[in-house]
């Protein structure tokens, strides 16, 4: 893919800087012009669920052909393969993901 960035990830992320991480990727993928970013971990050292929360934010999902194996009054579960569901919230404004492994 040519729309690829690699984004180096270094230390620890965590609830205290996970905010500065992010703006940090943000700013990166405005200044190539990419859209797909590639986390390169060899440097992290410790990263925590906020860490985690915030890379979640840059993963492009298409639920394109995916089955829906659950439904309620505010959500719908998808299944993206044999290991991965995923529930989205409906939200009348947005929709919320909730990756479940």
């Amino acid at each position: 893919m040519n729309n690829m960035l690699t984004v180096n990830l270094a230390g620890r992320i965590d609830a205290n800087n996970a905010e500065e991480n992010e703006s940090r990727i943000t700013s990166e993928l405005a200044a190539s012009h990419e859209n797909v970013p590639v986390f390169d971990a060899e440097n992290l050292e410790y990263i925590s669920s906020a860490g985690l929360r915030m890379l979640l934010k840059f993963r492009n999902i298409s639920f394109e052909g995916c089955p829906v194996i659950g439904e309620g009054a505010p959500s719908k579960v998808y299944r993206l393969d044999p290991e991965t569901i995923v529930k989205v919230f409906t939200h009348p404004h947005r929709n919320i993901l909730r990756p479940s492994l």
